[in-house]
């Protein structure tokens, strides 16, 4: 019987994790200047890529 309950709530935990979302809107750009600067943030950036603001490393090298 308890390991009915136990199969019941895990269940129920990881459908959870499923129906809870919660919907973020990217920051609009164009370039990436029109994104913003975080000072002391040194090897991550925000990058403008599709349109919308991204957190991205800081490597110039492999940016296409």
């Amino acid at each position: 019987m308890d390991k009915t309950y136990m199969c019941v709530y895990a269940i129920l935990l990881f459908i959870s994790l499923f129906v809870i979302a919660k919907n973020v809107d990217a920051l609009q750009c164009e370039t990436d200047a029109d994104c913003p600067q975080i000072p002391n943030l040194h090897p991550i950036v925000y990058r403008c890529l599709n349109n919308n603001c991204i957190l991205d490393r800081g490597d110039l090298n492999d940016r296409v």
